[in-house]
This record gives C-alpha cells, sequence and structure tokens, in this order.
C-alpha cells in the first residue's frame, strides 16, 4: 500500500519482483494498471469476489506482457440468489474503520444477475499519536528528520552556520550533531482518513447449450479527503536570492537584539522551510489524493458443435483516473517578502522606489524564532515572540500556491481463443490444443496545473522587479525547474499505441500419470520497442496417488509502460549524499527494449485427504530489465570524483558525463536543485527463491471445517 503519491493504492507484489510485473486479472481478463505500479486493487469487488486464483510462475508464454512474477485472476460470484447484507467494524486506540455492503442476486430460467455495493472509511492515525513512530533524533536518525527546518540553522557569511537560539525548546533540533533539524513525520498519517466506494453489476445469459453471454460493469473510488503532511517543503535551492535576509530585516535585527553573542553585522542565510515546528497556523499542511477507476465488459463463450472447438470471445474497456492536490511555494513570492515586499495588494514596485518596505500593504516575512508564538512539536511557549513580527494569514497566502496533476490510463482489450482436442492419442489421453489473439490499445494521459507545468510557468522568476533588486540577471532560466520551490516543474503528455498478440498452448498427457505442457506467445508492440516471441513448456509427473513433481522453464516479457518511451517525468527522492529530497527528472527513452527473463521452477507436492503440502524452488534471469537509472548513485559519484567548478576531476570524462546529469551546471552538492536521470535497460539480474505451503483440514467442527494452513517465501 502507499509509497510516494501513491496514497490509498493497493498492489500485488508475487515473488519480490515488483507489482508492475505481476498480471492482475478481473474474471480472467485484464484490468487498466499504472505504468509504474501495476494494478490497483483497492478497485476490486471485494464483497462480489468467489475466489482468487494464483499462478505463481512466470506467464507471459499465456497472457502476454506484465505476468513475469505470475498472475492474479479475481473471479466474480455467479450464484447468488436473494439479498446479502453485511459489515466490519475495527476500533484500535485513536482510529477505527468500517466497510458496509449489500449483495443481490437473482437466479433465473436461463439468466442470472448480481449487484454488489460497497463503502467504507477509514480513521487517520497521525505518526504523533504512536510514541515509537516518533522519536528523537539520537534513537532514529533516519525517522523523518530533515536538516531544512524552521526555527533552523542560519548562516552568516564568513562566520559559519549557528542554530538559531531558539531551535532545541522549540522541537527543532538534532541533539547529538548540535544542528537544528525538522522531524516532518511529526505532521504526517500513519494511516491516512480514506473514504472507498465500489459498484459492481454483472449479468449472465445462456443464449442456447452452445453459447453464453457474460457482462460486467465497475465503478471504484478510492478518496483521501484531508491527506496530511508537512506544513511546508524545503527548498531546492538552500542559498537563492529568496534565502537572504538583508541586515535591515526586521526579523534578523530584533534577533540580535535578543542575543548578542550572535554576529552582529552583514546578511544572514537561514537554511530554512517557510513552516516548520508552528504548523501551518498549528496544523499539518492538507491535500487530497483520489483515484476512480471504470470498466466495462462483455463476452461470448461456447462451443461449436459441428467441430467441437470452444471460444471465448471478449472486449473490455478500462480507465483510472488518479488526481493529487496540495500546496508549495513560489520563489519569487518568497524573495519578495524577505525584502518587505510580500502580499498580494502590495505595490512592489512603488514600495522599492520609495523606501516603503514592510508598510502598508507591503508585508515581510521573518524566517527566525522571534517569529512563533508556539511550538506545536513541544507545546513550548516562545518568550522570544514578538507579535510585530509574526507572519500573519496574509503573507502566508501569498506564499503559497495550490498545485494538481492528474493522471488517466486508459486500456481497451479485444480478445478471441478457441481451444479444443486434437484428435491425436497419447498414452495418456487425447492431446489437446488452444490458440488465441489478441490486441490491446493503451492510452496514457498526464495532465497539471498551470503552476506545474513547466511548458506554461518554466522559470522562477517573472517580475522584471526581480533582475532591478538583483535576484535574477535574467527572467529566462536554464534548467527550467519551475516557479515552486520544492515541487519542480513537469511537462504534460499524451501517448497511445497498440500491442498485438497471439498464442498457441498444447496439453500433451504422454502417460496416466506424466503431462506435458507446450505454448508460445508472439507480440508485437510496434514502432522502435519491436516484437518478441516467448515459449513455455512445463510438466507434472504424479509418482504416487499422494506423491507428485512438477517443473516448468520459458521465456517471459514485459513491454516497456508508454510513459517510459517519451516525455519527462519529475518526482522527488531522498538523496543520501545531500540527507534531503530533491527533483529527479527521470526521461523517457524511445530505444527502449521489452525486459525479459528466463524463469525455472521445480517442485514437490504431497498430499492426502486432509493434509497438503508443497515446496517449490524458483529462478528467474532477468535480461535488459526496465529501471531508471540512480540519482542517489550519480550524485554520490559526482562528489566522490570532485566533478564540480573547480574540483579536481572536473574535467575527466567520466566527470562530464556526470556533470550533465547534475543541476545546476557545476554546482556544489550544498546548491544541487535537481538531477536527470534516464529510463534505461539495466544490467542482467539473477534472483531465486524457495516457495513452501502447507495446510490441514479438521472435518466435522460445529458441521464445518477448519483449515490450518502455513505459507513461507525464502
Amino acid at each position: 500500500n502507499g509509497g510516494q503519491a501513491n496514497e490509498g493504492v493497493a498492489t500485488i507484489n508475487l515473488r519480490g519482483l515488483g507489482s508492475a510485473r505481476t498480471l492482475v486479472l478481473l474474471n480472467g481478463r485484464r484490468q487498466v494498471a499504472s505504468d509504474t505500479v501495476g494494478v490497483d486493487v483497492n478497485a476490486m469487488p471485494a464483497f462480489a469476489i468467489g475466489r482468487v486464483e494464483i499462478l505463481k510462475d512466470g506467464a507471459a508464454a499465456l497472457y502476454g506482457s506484465d505476468a513475469i512474477g505470475g498472475v492474479v485472476n479475481f473471479i466474480t460470484r455467479d450464484d447468488v440468489d436473494g439479498l446479502e447484507i453485511g459489515g466490519s467494524y475495527q476500533g484500535i486506540e485513536d482510529g477505527g474503520d468500517f466497510d458496509v455492503n449489500a449483495l443481490w442476486g437473482y437466479q433465473g430460467d436461463q439468466w442470472n444477475v448480481m449487484i454488489a455495493g460497497e463503502y467504507g472509511e477509514r480513521e487517520e492515525i497521525p505518526f504523533k499519536d504512536r510514541d515509537w513512530a516518533v522519536l528523537p533524533y539520537t534513537e532514529n536518525p533516519q525517522g523523518g528528520w530533515s536538516s531544512i527546518s524552521n526555527a533552523a540553522n542560519i548562516l552568516f557569511p564568513g562566520v559559519g552556520v549557528i542554530p538559531d537560539p531558539r531551535c532545541q525548546d522549540l522541537g527543532s533540533f538534532r541533539n547529538g550533531i548540535n544542528s537544528c533539524g525538522f522531524q516532518f513525520t511529526f505532521f504526517d498519517n500513519l494511516v491516512e482518513k480514506t473514504e472507498t466506494e465500489k459498484l459492481f453489476a454483472q449479468f449472465n445469459y445462456d443464449v442456447n447449450e452452445n453459447m453464453a453471454f457474460h457482462a460486467e460493469a465497475l465503478y471504484a473510488n478510492t478518496y483521501l479527503p484531508e491527506w496530511k503532511t508537512s506544513p511546508s517543503y524545503p527548498p531546492q535551492s538552500l542559498f537563492g536570492a529568496d534565502r537572504l535576509a538583508l541586515p535591515n530585516h526586521p526579523g534578523l535585527v530584533a534577533l540580535r537584539a535578543q542575543y548578542p553573542t550572535l554576529p552582529q553585522t552583514g546578511a544572514a542565510i537561514p537554511i530554512a522551510r517557510a513552516l516548520g515546528v508552528s504548523g501551518k497556523f498549528g496544523e499539518p499542511e492538507v491535500g487530497t489524493r483520489e483515484t476512480e477507476t471504470t470498466r466495462l465488459a462483455l463476452a461470448l463463450e461456447g462451443v461449436i458443435p459441428a467441430i467441437e472447438v470452444d471460444y471465448k470471445l471478449s472486449a473490455s474497456y478500462s480507465k483510472r483516473v488518479r488526481e493529487l492536490e496540495g500546496d508549495d511555494m513560489f520563489i519569487e513570492n518568497m524573495a519578495f517578502a524577505m525584502r518587505g515586499l510580500g502580499g498580494a495588494s502590495c505595490n512592489r514596485a512603488a514600495a522599492n522606489t520609495a523606501g516603503t518596505q514592510g508598510q502598508g500593504n507591503c508585508l515581510y516575512y521573518n524566517p527566525f524564532s522571534n517569529a512563533i508564538e508556539r511550538s506545536v512539536v513541544t507545546g513550548f511557549v516562545n518568550p522570544d515572540f514578538r507579535p510585530g513580527l509574526a507572519n500573519s494569514k496574509e503573507v502566508i497566502d501569498y506564499l503559497f500556491s495550490e498545485t494538481s496533476s492528474r493522471t488517466q490510463n486508459e486500456l481497451l482489450v479485444f480478445e478471441a481463443i478457441f481451444s479444443g482436442m486434437s484428435g491425436y492419442e497419447l498414452a495418456g489421453g487425447n492431446i489437446g490444443w488452444a490458440a488465441g489473439a489478441q490486441s490491446r490499445r493503451e492510452r496514457f494521459d498526464y495532465d497539471l496545473a498551470d503552476i506545474g507545468n513547466r511548458e506554461l510557468n518554466p522559470c522562477p522568476w517573472t517580475d522584471p522587479l526581480s533582475i532591478t533588486l538583483g535576484f535574477t540577471p535574467s527572467l529566462d532560466c536554464n534548467p527550467r525547474t519551475g516557479r515552486l520551490a520544492f515541487l519542480a516543474a513537469t511537462d504534460e503528455e499524451t501517448t497511445s499505441r497498440i500491442v498485438y498478440g497471439v498464442f498457441g498452448e498444447l496439453n500433451l498427457p504422454f502417460t496416466d500419470t506424466f503431462n506435458v505442457q507446450a505454448a508460445v506467445r508472439f507480440e508485437d508492440y510496434g514502432g522502435e520497442v519491436g516484437s518478441t516471441i516467448d515459449p513455455k513448456i512445463a510438466f507434472s509427473w504424479n509418482l504416487t496417488e499422494e506423491l507428485s513433481v512438477r517443473g516448468s522453464a520459458s521465456t517471459t516479457f514485459r513491454g516497456p509502460p508508454q510513459s517510459f518511451l517519451s516525455g519527462t517525468n519529475t518526482g522527488l527522492q531522498f538523496n543520501a549524499a545531500v540527507n534531503a529530497f530533491k527533483a529527479v527528472d527521470i526521461v523517457g527513452n524511445p530505444n527502449l527494449k521489452p525486459e525479459s527473463a528466463v524463469t525455472s521452477n521445480l517442485g514437490i507436492i504431497y498430499q492426502n485427504e486432509n493434509f497438503y503440502s508443497s515446496i517449490d524452488w524458483w529462478r528467474y534471469d532477468f535480461k535488459d530489465p526496465l529501471q531508471a537509472e540512480s540519482a542517489g548513485q550519480i550524485v554520490a559519484a559526482y562528489s566522490r570524483q570532485q566533478c564540480q567548478n573547480g574540483g579536481a576531476g572536473a574535467a575527466t570524462t567520466s566527470c562530464q558525463a556526470l556533470r550533465s546529469h547534475i543541476f545546476p551546471l557545476g554546482t556544489t552538492l550544498a546548491g544541487l536543485q535537481r538531477t536527470e536521470t534516464f529510463i534505461i535497460n539495466g544490467s542482467d539480474i539473477e534472483t531465486s527463491g524457495i516457495d513452501a505451503q502447507a495446510s490441514y483440514d479438521i472435518n466435522e467442527v460445529l458441521g464445518g471445517t477448519i483449515t490450518l494452513g502455513l505459507d513461507m517465501t525464502y
């Protein structure tokens, strides 16, 4: 569940190979997936599910792309006759979950219908409500601590970095290293407030004895109305013009008067975020997360009597829309507010000419501790607080902008499968066969609010006054980082493609106890991606009535998602080299090849009337795995080889390659704003493991059966 920008999402990850490498089906047909994490199973109609089938084996030869780790098939009920109502409540300290659901079905002479509805809510559980989740820096330095805080460390040029005198009292201090810091997880949630709605309808009709019709429709919505996060994010650039407090800044003047031991002359640079231990008016920042999924599937299946061939014809369409909303800080607005020219109603040019900064409608932003009345973290009431230096709601609203993104994935699938008996006999019986064809139309759309769109708002500086004040020599920029301090601007994208596939399979019963299955699939992605052919062979051998062995070998594959082939996706990643989150541009690569793997599996099964056990050894040899270059490794190598301007290695060939990934060009680590990485076919990977399973049935217990089970993966 969850992960950065995936709050409220749940996926399945077979054998630890990644959720995007597990193919998830609903009633045997594909469901729309996101490009990076696969199918969101929170959209599945849980109350209508009758059973779940799991194939833990490379299955691309039968099912196509994405089935590297295996296949999970959710199968809905078709036996409902009447009304079923259910619900549950789970209460825990400071939280609780509940759901209600209803299922109605009717069985006609040649048809049946089912309608299912679900509604559920989860209450939020803040990190701060669990003493084990928010620990001091000395006990857990990796526990959500950032070096960029408020109250903050202050750089006095020519002197050095000195912690704000009230950092420790306000709970903004990292003991052990004598430095201010901010534990942003104090404002985060362990569990987000979540509302879910699902509606599923299904209709089956036996047209005649040789043909059946199936239709299904799904709507699901997962909504996080109050997603909680840090009151503000840290800026990407720590020493830009928006960071500088001039000697006449009222907050700096007062701080020096309060603490005469501080350097008393010159400017200062607070290494700060806009809001910290005071919260945003005492609260976390609140955003939203919403995922809406729709699906419609139609199918005909039956038998052609004249040739005794079974058929399955289907068409399905599914769509997933993911919307994210949040806030971030304007770089230019902060620079103006640090000069007393903040506020939506401030006539900045006139105030700058008249020397009336900080007067009337023109406001100062104060980054120092004397702007903080009380710490939300410790409850400490600050004796240094000066009401006239506090940051008003007007100036905070001026600093921040709402931003949002919308990701839409669509999948349209047409499929035809035929199967039957060949008429050719082996010692164990007739040879069975199956063949099929599939086309998949995949579409990907990524839309942004204007403020986060690099095409519309490429540069931090937009007002000519920024040139006058020396914030920037030009309103042009390279790189195009956008107007916001943390959530770097990125690009909108729309892509579409059609994938064609055909497959064939044989079932070969060589004896009554030894059976072999052989399959092969061809898929064509078109363009530079090209096509792939993948075979599979599997066997099962019943040594006795209770003991059997099984095994398989195959090649399997995953075609590159559309967003991997073009465009730029910008996200935030924690970079250990600078101990902070930094923007990472992940650039698409039109020359990507499908990743492939040679898979093998060997297992043994023992079972009797009440007991079942199995143990399987498996191995995957990946070739050309799809992955993004590591921003952390790039920055670490850049630092290690001293590639910055004037560094010992700056002119070397390896440094020239590394410098092309780092922005601003030639910066030191302290000035790092963003890193550019590419989607690549990475180095080969080998992974293997063991799956073990055991279950025992205890019959006739209160008229039923108790099953005890154990599953293990190593």
